[in-house]
């Protein structure tokens, strides 16, 4: 088509541009049309997939990961033909952004590497959505496994970003995966005093915190010593969810054993 229009170029004269100009831009206007209703169409069949997986028990982040992809896949495709739509040939179309894909891929090899990274995290699962876990020097609740970055909610309420690769990298720490978890709650008491009484009291404090869990039971034991202080650390068991709040509620039994002790 455009070759066509390139060659009529030579010989407009006054009485053939405007119905020159009317075709292109009616051709346009049907690309946009064309661009629109296919955006609505991807996005209904993005839905229905999503259900689809969701009413099989697809994973979520399978689910999740499945859908990005689908999506990106879909939207190439209705580009591609929109561009056959306008006239200039698919193939060679084609040609030059596999070119340009490659030549993108030369220069910045660390989006293939977070492509591929993020593959291994869907199918190796180190973990899911909703786990909170701590990689790359990040703590946060998992929001979402994308196609290049795996996204993270803080505990401050902050979006991060992270790359697969450099994720997928680095140590995992995932507290989630079991559903117990151990609070390991330091503390420096004076030398003089009864310390098994003492460390019988800490235990008795914690124990009675909502949350914590009666099996495993808490436990304390002396970590240091020192010509002034004894260091001890209590060890109370509570649900991986529950680390936050249990830990506040252990601190503040400890505080109060402490100052009801004899001779505090």
């Amino acid at each position: 088509m455009f070759t066509r229009l390139l060659e009529q170029l030579k010989t407009l004269t006054f009485h053939t541009i405007l119905p020159l100009l009317a075709t292109v831009g009616l051709r346009l206007l049907a690309a946009v049309a064309m661009w629109l209703a296919g955006r609505w169409v991807i996005r209904r069949l993005r839905e229905l997939l999503a259900g689809g997986l969701t009413l099989r028990g697809v994973d979520p982040t399978v689910q999740r990961y499945a859908v990005s992809a689908a999506e990106t896949a879909l939207s190439g495709g209705l580009f591609l033909g929109i561009i056959g739509f306008l006239g200039f040939e698919t193939a060679s179309v084609a040609a030059l952004l596999a070119g340009a894909g490659l030549a993108i891929g030369t220069a910045w090899g660390e989006l293939l590497k977070n492509f591929a990274a993020g593959i291994f995290l869907v199918f190796l699962r180190p973990f899911a959505i909703g786990d909170l876990v701590t990689a790359a020097g990040i703590t946060g609740t998992v929001q979402e496994i994308g196609i290049f970055v795996t996204s993270l909610n803080t505990p401050e309420n902050a979006r991060v970003f992270i790359g697969n690769n450099k994720l997928f990298s680095d140590n995992i720490t995932n507290h989630s995966a079991n559903r117990c978890k151990r609070l390991d709650l330091a503390l420096t008491l004076p030398i003089d005093g009864d310390l098994d009484a003492t460390l019988a009291t800490l235990v008795a404090a914690v124990a009675r915190v909502e949350g914590v869990l009666a099996k495993p039971a808490p436990s304390a034991s002396v970590t240091g010593l020192s010509a002034a202080a004894v260091s001890v650390v209590v060890r109370p068991h509570c649900e991986a969810r529950d680390t936050e709040t249990v830990a506040a509620g252990c601190w503040k039994a400890l505080r109060v054993a402490l100052r009801a002790a004899p001779g505090s």
